[in-house]
């Protein structure tokens, strides 16, 4: 990155703004690199600088979006913007940094969809048993009850396991954490905190295979101790996350 850097700046130097107009400049200087943000946050990763800063805000004060995050780290410099230079420049860069914000949080968000698959079948109790057991999903057939309070919380589970408790998945539904985690394991066969270590473990492997660190994936997945990461990692996959990503 920094040779190809180097090579543009030599060949191609970008003296002065690429239009006369300033929302074309802004959209480029700001929307774009927001989605390429947005794919390093997704694999626990970022392009550093204040994205470093967000990234600890969000840890230590749990905020939920990452958005939030940047807009408050980056909001000083904006800030700062209306004494260093004019007050045009400033209200633009506030538009930018509201973008970005914007943007990341989209882009996120759209990453982590879920999505509905529709079985048409004669006999659903297989295909439902494999869908939760083996592959750890929500299955339902449309009815109320049970198994549509399962199905919901593992759809929960699949969105928030990085940063989710019993009390709080047991609070989205209504339930007792007792009720909840008793239907959890009468309908799935394993525990809340069985199934959040499963599918944190599932997830950090992925991270792992695209390249990220052994660090970096533990605090995707919202481990803060390692040697407990490092731990559970090498009783699902049989070997340590650094030889994994190898």
């Amino acid at each position: 990155m920094n040779v190809e850097l180097a090579v543009f700046e030599k060949y191609v130097p970008l003296n002065g703004p690429l239009s006369d107009q300033p929302m074309l400049d802004l959209v480029f200087a700001i929307a774009l690199p927001a989605i390429a943000s947005a794919l390093l946050f997704n694999v626990g990763a970022s392009s550093g600088g204040t994205d470093v800063i967000a990234l600890i805000l969000k840890k230590y004060t749990h905020m939920q979006n990452t958005g939030e995050a940047l807009f408050i780290t980056d909001l000083a410099m904006v800030l700062a913007a209306c004494f260093v230079f004019d007050l045009y420049t400033a209200l633009y860069s506030f538009v930018g940094l509201t973008v970005k914000s914007l943007v990341v949080d989209a882009v996120l968000e759209q990453m982590k969809m879920c999505k509905a698959i529709l079985i048409i079948c004669d006999d659903k109790d297989p295909i439902c048993d494999f869908v939760m057991r083996k592959l750890v999903r929500g299955a339902a057939d449309g009815a109320a009850g049970p198994t549509a309070l399962v199905t919901g919380m593992l759809g929960y589970i699949d969105r928030e396991f990085a940063a989710c408790s019993l009390e709080g998945m047991a609070a989205e539904f209504g339930l007792s954490p007792n009720y909840a985690t008793a239907l959890l394991k009468r309908h799935v066969g394993k525990t809340f905190r069985q199934l959040v270590q499963e599918r944190r473990l599932v997830r950090a492997a992925e991270l792992l295979r695209g390249g990220a660190t052994a660090g970096a994936a533990a605090h995707a997945v919202g481990y803060e101790n390692m040697s407990f990461f490092y731990r559970k990692f090498h009783d699902k996959y049989g070997c340590t996350p650094a030889a994994y990503r190898r």
